[in-house]
Parts: C-alpha cells; structure tokens; sequence
C-alpha cells in the first residue's frame, strides 16, 4: 500500500509545491503493510464478540516462561499466577479489556489502563494479588488527580466506552 498525496497539498498556497504533489509532513510516500480479518459473527458487534477478535489480532498475547524469571526476592516465579482479576456483574464477558500493565515511566509503581469496550455503564471489581502501599487514578500523563482507598476487590465504575488508567504502588 502507497500513501498518497494529502488533500492539503492542493488547498495550501505554496508556488514551490506542483499542484497535486506531496506537501511538507503531511504525507508518508513509504511502503505500508497491513493486517485485515473477516469475522463472521451472530448477533451485532457486542454478542460477536468481535472487539476481542480484533484486541487479539492486533495485539496478541505476550507471554515468557515462568522457569526463566525471577520475582523481586530472587524466586522463581509459579507457573500459575493471577496478579490482576476482573469481574463484572451480569455484563456481556469481555465488556471491561484490560488495554495495558506496565511499570510507570520512573519505573517505581505499575500502571493499569482498563476501558469499556461495549457503550455500556459497568461496575468492576478489581482484585489485586500484588502488596499494595496505594492505588491512585492518573491521567495518561501519569499525573495522581485521586487516591482510592486500598480494598480487596477494588470496586470501580466506568461510563461507557470510559477509559480508566490506575497508578499501582507497591510495597518495597
């Protein structure tokens, strides 16, 4: 795939430029490689479930054996092991993904982002298997803007198609 010329080069006023030809940053003419499914379903984009096949194509799964890391104390990690669980009641499975856990950018705390995947309200427990000093809301800057109070399940509510990004910080 080839990009093309962006509408701007014709709107901009520029005598250095042809008519029609690529016009500053707004053009990428390099290669492009792009990845597509078709997913038949039943029923519309939430009873499909057709936002989990696309997360799963588009970011698939990344996984490490357990025998090959080692936990902060030096031990091995369990071949079976649940840091983060989340429930939802009665809703649709799948209505709340999971969209990231990584360490912050000082690389102290982690960092959970969570969304609402199917336009609807939802209420969440979270339930934490990790030693919790404090859990904080930050923005995708990773600014704190609200502590929450450290409870097991952490119960969260999301508006829909709410994103929600949390600022886990450990014990040392």
């Amino acid at each position: 795939m080839r990009g093309e010329p962006h509408p701007a080069a014709r709107r901009v006023a520029d005598k250095t430029v042809p008519a029609g030809a690529a016009h500053g940053p707004y053009n990428d003419p390099r290669e492009h490689n792009c990845t597509y499914a078709v997913w038949p379903q039943a029923g519309d984009v939430v009873d499909g479930p057709v936002d989990r096949a696309g997360h799963a194509l588009n970011t698939p799964l990344q996984w490490v054996a357990a025998g090959s890391q080692r936990a902060r104390s030096g031990a091995p990690l369990s071949s079976q092991r649940s840091w983060l669980q989340i429930e939802t009641d009665g809703q649709v499975p799948g209505q709340i993904i999971l969209e990231a856990m990584k360490q912050t950018e000082d690389g102290k705390d982690w960092i959970v982002r969570l969304s609402e995947a199917h336009g609807c309200a939802a209420s969440v427990r979270l339930t934490i298997d990790l030693p919790l000093k404090g859990v904080e809301r930050v923005d995708l800057m990773e600014r704190s803007f609200e502590t929450l109070a450290i409870g097991q399940p952490l119960c969260l509510d999301f508006d829909p198609f709410q994103l929600q990004t949390l600022r886990l910080v450990l014990e040392t």
